[in-house]
């Protein structure tokens, strides 16, 4: 007969033995799920060898529907920039083609806003009655009409203090408008805000430091993040990498570096945003070619024609862990 102690050990012997398993498949559940997220959060080619093609592509910007993207190319030290434009058909992506305006000066940066009516960009075209000067930035809106360019470019003018020159702009749904503004070697992002009809004189993000070298914003079309550029902040993952502050009560959060998952000893920039905000878009080159075998002339023509050439192109990631909580 087995006595009430030693059936008591028992029962916690098998009991001590569940409860381990129940550990062991938690945490298998666990690291599973965090793999999981892990992989959806890898970034993958947008459009390879339709837009991610033979050159340098950055600044990809969306019509409401997602159906028509605007993008930048150019060629290698920026003397060419024109805007590219491709509509999607089915699941593929036309072959894209420049905007009617550009071709002439260095067009880029476009950003298409949140009610799809306008499609603000940067450029070193001249003002009505002005001697253009090269890389002399100013910002520029053109009209959209279903996705569709109408009119000529017209200046996108804000209030800004002298010396000022705003550039990557973008738009919130309620018409605030933010940029970044380069002093010397420091960049720091601005929003101007819209009110009664009228830009304000611009206002510093609090983030900012005189450590920090930030640039190339992109708000959320409800203005609850903002993801930029950064070359100097602690903490970054290599040359240049993508961060996001959350607006929290007006104000704005300690950036965090969007991680090794996005960012890499490369430099990453020039980041987008999907019409719903969920997904990120940004620049970077992530495609060596491979030097261990000999190329023939035709695969060395297509080589270099191709996504293939170590030449940026365009990425996009799920936001989906970033996204603040509502």
């Amino acid at each position: 007969m087995i006595s009430n102690a030693v059936f008591g050990k028992r029962r916690l012997c098998i009991f001590s033995k569940k409860m381990k398993l129940s550990i062991i498949v938690i945490a298998c559940f666990l690291t599973s799920s965090a793999l999981s997220a892990q992989e959806a959060a890898k970034p993958v080619m947008f459009a390879p060898g339709i837009i991610s093609a033979g050159s340098h592509e950055l600044n990809a910007s969306f019509t409401k529907n997602e159906k028509t993207v605007f993008y930048s190319r150019t060629t290698t030290g920026w003397g060419l920039i024109a805007i590219y434009t491709s509509n999607k058909q089915g699941n593929s992506w036309s072959q894209p083609q420049p905007a009617p305006f550009t071709g002439q000066y260095r067009d880029t940066d476009p950003f298409v806003a949140p009610d799809g009516k306008r499609l603000y960009f940067m450029s070193d075209r001249p003002l009505a009655g002005e001697k253009r000067t090269e890389f002399d930035y100013k910002l520029f809106y053109v009209q959209l009409e279903n996705g569709k360019i109408t009119g000529e470019p017209q200046p996108f003018v804000l209030p800004v203090s002298a010396g000022m020159k705003p550039q990557y702009p973008s738009v919130a749904a309620n018409g605030n408008a933010y940029y970044f503004s380069r002093e010397g070697r420091d960049a720091d992002i601005y929003v101007s805000k819209l009110l009664n009809g009228q830009y304000q004189l611009p206002e510093k993000l609090s983030f900012n430091t005189p450590a920090a070298n930030d640039f190339d914003p992109i708000i959320s079309a409800d203005e609850k993040f903002i993801v930029f550029v950064s070359s100097t902040r602690t903490g970054g993952l290599g040359g240049n990498d993508l961060w996001i502050s959350y607006n929290e009560n007006g104000t704005w959060t300690e950036p965090r570096n969007l991680g090794p998952a996005v960012n890499t000893p490369g430099p990453e920039g020039a980041p987008g945003l999907s019409a719903d905000n969920k997904t990120l878009y940004f620049s970077a080159s992530r495609e060596t070619p491979a030097t261990d075998k000999p190329y023939t002339p035709a695969q060395l023509e297509s080589l270099f024609n191709s996504y293939r050439n170590g030449l940026p192109n365009i990425y996009m990631v799920s936001l989906k862990e970033w996204l603040p909580k509502s």
